[in-house]
């Protein structure tokens, strides 16, 4: 015994070094095949990319200028997604007009809500932004998912973007509470309207509650399945004829862990139910099924409640209607004042042929 000790000693650290190894070469691996597949992408779209500088201005947005380094990376990956994934629409100067379109417009809208905020001076109070970057600096420093911050160090520089981005979402809530504060809140008759008219939103499935006895197959030989089947037929005459109750039978008989509760399977919403237990929509209450089999072994079961579908009441779920509603008309109100930002500014994209 003790020489087998002292074995594992030496024995232990080189499959342990083995496996850290293996895991290594397939981490390299991985990272080699990323590469690989990365610089065969970037060369795709050279010709497309590589035609912009990161001080090219690409759109002018009223008195604010779009330069490309601020879609760079968006674009890049647009045009890899496309390489890799589109393969049967090969990467066009239509289609890589069409990414830098589209985030342009994405640019330039933020422009415009900057501009807006600007405008009315939304910026958030200095002791507010700090109190922000401080929870978001907690946040950072015990979240270890994160590669760059796995250290707990944040540097200056660090924390100087962090909180010119907390200024703008800060600016960009007040700005949307400024769009949000006219608006009225839905009317009771239009709550129970929507609920009138969208029944099938608040229905509750039919859900059914029943129990089950399996005997395993040790094997997928069919002497094992009709050797199971017979003993299991056996049993269900058992329970039939009263000598046994399925309960009594679940508990002692059956290969499932379920037997600790005499085969109960707990309720079970009709549209989560898969065969071969679908059977069970069909039996009545107390009836047992015929027997059945899967892959894995022989079965009954027994249907013990039975709760028709129905209809979530209305005072259930008025709030939320009423909550979803008033989501609606914000959004709606926000369109419009967005849509009139666009109307009312002057944007010109520069796009090269």
């Amino acid at each position: 015994m003790k020489y087998f000790l002292i074995l594992l000693l030496f024995v232990i650290p080189i499959f342990t070094g083995a496996t850290e190894i293996a895991n290594e070469e397939k981490k390299s691996k991985a990272d080699l095949e990323l590469a690989e597949l990365t610089e065969f992408l970037d060369k795709e779209i050279s010709p497309f990319f590589n035609k912009y500088q990161d001080d090219d201005i690409i759109c002018k947005v009223n008195d604010d200028i779009v330069e490309f380094k601020d879609i760079k990376d968006g674009f890049r990956n647009m045009l890899r997604h496309h390489v890799h994934f589109l393969k049967d629409k090969p990467l066009k100067e239509t289609y890589a007009n069409k990414y830098m379109h589209e985030l342009i417009g994405r640019r330039a809208m933020e422009l415009l809500l900057e501009q807006e905020i600007k405008k009315r001076n939304l910026y958030p109070d200095s002791l507010e932004l700090e109190k922000k970057f401080q929870v978001l600096k907690k946040e950072i420093i015990t979240y270890k998912g994160v590669d760059d911050f796995a250290s707990g160090v944040i540097t200056a520089d660090d924390a100087k973007k962090i909180k010119e981005v907390l200024n703008k979402q800060i600016a960009l809530k007040i700005l949307y509470e400024q769009f949000d504060g006219n608006i009225e809140d839905p009317l009771a008759e239009e709550v129970k309207a929507f609920y009138e008219q969208n029944q099938e939103q608040f229905k509750i499935p039919r859900k059914i509650r029943f129990s089950v006895i399996v005997i395993n197959n040790n094997d997928e030989s069919k002497e094992t399945s009709e050797k199971n089947y017979k003993f299991l037929e056996r049993l269900k005459d058992d329970i039939i004829s009263g000598k046994r109750t399925f309960e009594f039978v679940a508990k002692n008989f059956s290969d499932s862990e379920l037997r600790k509760k005499h085969g109960d399977m707990g309720f079970i919403s009709v549209p989560e139910l898969k065969d071969p237990f679908k059977l069970m929509l069909n039996l009545k209450i107390n009836e047992i099924s015929p027997i059945f089999s899967s892959k894995t072994g022989v079965y009954i079961a027994k249907l013990t409640d039975d709760i028709p579908a129905s209809i979530r009441e209305f005072n259930s779920v008025k709030d939320k209607i009423f909550s979803a509603l008033k989501k609606q008309m914000m959004m709606r109100n926000r369109q419009t004042i967005l849509m009139d930002l666009q109307k009312n500014a002057k944007i010109q994209e520069i796009i090269k042929p």
